[in-house]
């Protein structure tokens, strides 16, 4: 018979043999548990996952950054190339793709604008012109881009960068251009006024209902007709060209090719106009004075430079000074590789039936003007009245001034370019125009502009 302290320790034994076993069970239970293994895996891997979906986020981010660049690139690169084809120079259409690429969200302060000429980047780097014969203007912006989640493995900030390049296509261009911007009949054709253009536009800049007028028995022939304004057309407006069937109205302004064209310095002695010209016969003029500019120069200022015989002009720079310059009835005026410049209030004017033959440089520093009326002059008025078969080839430039165009007044066979504050053609005058080989820089009235990468 088992004794009470035997049976205590069996007890003992039993309840130890009990709590392992529980002990096993809860072990087995706990091993076999899946739930806490997912919860724990879970915990580890929930914050890859969100860093991955941070990283794409940001992947997609600076995507868009480039997106945002390159259309800004574009935006600018365009922008400046119309600019530079209506003749604006890089001091204008430089900042202006700047400016373009800002308003397209460009952040200017945390990047570099570069406008490139030719480009140099891409297929087209070190090229002048490009596969349609157009001059290329390259636009390049870069931006740092601050790192977001990225920033915990590399704390340096991301440089975005794009590139555009834009061809100029000059498509037409003028030779007879009035700049002033709200007159009445800033271009007027009356009388029996005849035009006659080969190869080049009228454009007025004038937004008047009538900044082209063309009235009476005149008649106006040209590719075609721009204006800032209305046309006011009595029937005798003739277009050439098909594409321009009826004159184009309310159209943006046409810049003046010669705006930035520096004026020339005034110097040397005043010459005695009436002592060169004294006595019967014809006249040689020759510049002797060793202008700034590099050319021989003649400075007119104390008499009126009246032209009553046969005058020739050697090369050079003539200052016409506050004094008119009169070409009188039967007086005959030849020269050529010359410029005549008109300050101080001086006019031109061509009177009666005398006849000249003048022909302009057609080099810097006035390229090819052959008249040229200082921007201060803004009261004169030139008056042309010549006879029909005289030759004035290259530009009669007067901002600022009136020119009319009247009586005998003709112009056959040479290359001219007017370019004047407002133009009239009346009386009889005659007109004729061929620019299809001259020299000239382009007074473009439209042009085509295109990115090509």
């Amino acid at each position: 018979m088992m004794s009470e302290n035997g049976f205590r320790q069996t007890e003992k034994r039993v309840r130890r043999i009990t709590r392992i076993s529980r002990l096993r069970d809860v072990m087995v239970s706990f091993w076999r548990d899946n739930s806490g293994g997912a919860m724990i895996m879970g915990a580890i891997m929930f914050p890859v996952m969100v860093g991955a979906m941070g990283l794409g986020v940001e992947a997609s981010y600076r995507y868009h950054q480039q997106r945002k660049i390159q259309h800004a690139a574009d935006a600018g690169a365009h922008g400046a190339a119309v600019r530079k084809a209506f003749g604006d120079l890089s001091a204008v259409y430089d900042p202006l793709g700047q400016q373009l690429a800002v308003s397209a969200s460009w952040d200017q302060t945390n990047g570099t604008y570069t406008l490139n000429e030719p480009p140099v980047n891409g297929p087209y780097a070190g090229q002048s012109t490009g596969p349609n014969g157009g001059e290329l203007i390259e636009v390049v912006l870069d931006e740092t881009v601050p790192r977001l989640l990225s920033r915990i493995y590399n704390s340096n900030d991301i440089t975005v960068s794009a590139y555009a390049v834009a061809e100029v296509l000059k498509v037409r261009d003028a030779c007879v251009l009035s700049l002033d911007p709200s007159a009445a009949r800033a271009m007027e054709f009356s009388g029996s006024a005849s035009l006659n253009l080969t190869g080049c536009d009228i454009a007025s800049n004038s937004t008047a209902p009538d900044s082209v007028y063309q009235g009476g028995s005149s008649s106006v022939t040209a590719d075609c007709i721009n204006a800032a304004g209305l046309v006011d057309d009595s029937g005798g407006i003739s277009l050439s060209d098909p594409e321009c069937l009826t004159p184009r109205e309310n159209q943006p302004i046409t810049s003046d090719p010669y705006a930035s064209v520096a004026e020339p310095a005034i110097e040397g002695p005043c010459v005695n106009w009436n002592s060169l010209t004294s006595g019967p016969g014809t006249k040689n003029i020759n510049a002797n004075f060793g202008h700034s500019s590099g050319l021989l120069s003649m400075h007119f200022c104390t008499q009126a430079v009246s032209m009553k015989q046969k005058i020739n002009f050697g090369p050079g720079l003539y200052i016409v000074d506050g004094v008119d310059m009169t070409v009188n009835a039967n007086a005959e005026v030849s020269g050529s590789d010359v410029i005549f410049y008109l300050v101080n209030g001086a006019q031109l004017q061509i009177n009666g039936s005398g006849e000249l033959n003048l022909a302009a440089r057609t080099v810097d520093p006035w390229g090819a003007i052959l008249f040229f009326s200082s921007r201060t002059n803004t009261v004169t008025s030139h008056q042309l009245n010549g006879n029909s078969s005289s030759s004035f080839e290259g530009v009669m430039y007067f901002p600022n001034a009136a020119l009319d165009y009247n009586g005998g007044a003709g112009i056959a066979g040479a290359c001219t370019q007017v370019i004047a504050n407002t133009i009239t053609f009346t009386g009889n005058s005659d007109f004729q125009s061929d620019c299809t080989s001259f020299p000239f820089k382009d007074i473009v009235t439209s042009a085509l502009v295109q990115l090509i990468d």
